[in-house]
């Protein structure tokens, strides 16, 4: 149980960075 949060814990964390990293180079693209 504890290492299936540790799991998506670290997705969620990953994914939200990815989506910032997304975020960022659009706005420096426009």
């Amino acid at each position: 149980m504890k290492e299936m949060l540790t799991v998506v814990a670290g997705f969620v964390l990953f994914s939200s960075l990815g989506i910032a990293y997304f975020a960022a180079s659009v706005m420096s693209g426009f």
